[in-house]
Parts: C-alpha cells; sequence; structure tokens
C-alpha cells in the first residue's frame, strides 16, 4: 500500500528528493535493491539541486553506499 501512495504523490507532482527518497526506503525494505538505488541516486540528484533543503543528504548517501552491496 505504501508504494502504492508514494507513486500517486509522485504522478501528483511530487517529484521531488524527499518523494524519491520515501521511494528509495520501500523498495530496499522489500529488498529490490536495484530499483531502490535509482530512486536513491534521483533523490540525491534532486536533493543536490536544493541543498538547504536536503535535510536526509547524509542517509542517502550511506544507503547509495551501503544498497550497492546488496544488488
Amino acid at each position: 500500500a505504501a508504494n502504492m501512495y508514494i507513486d500517486q504523490a509522485m504522478i501528483l507532482g511530487a517529484n521531488e528528493w524527499y518523494a524519491m527518497w520515501i521511494k528509495a526506503q520501500i523498495l530496499a525494505e522489500k529488498k529490490d535493491y536495484k530499483n531502490a538505488l535509482v530512486f536513491a541516486q534521483k533523490a540525491k540528484d534532486y536533493g543536490d539541486k536544493n541543498p538547504n533543503s536536503f535535510w536526509y543528504k547524509q542517509d542517502v548517501e550511506k544507503a547509495l553506499v551501503e544498497w550497492k552491496g546488496k544488488k
């Protein structure tokens, strides 16, 4: 259900780093690290464009490293 809600949020225009980060976390919980990495990278890309509101930068960067080893 969480995956459906975040997908709907992204469709409605929430294509920002936080929505991408939530999607990445949902996928990682499902052990879908390949796709989690895609969304974590998108979150980082969006967040780097708006560093003043990129509150979870360290968490996103840490996940990018950790999840690469779990492909």
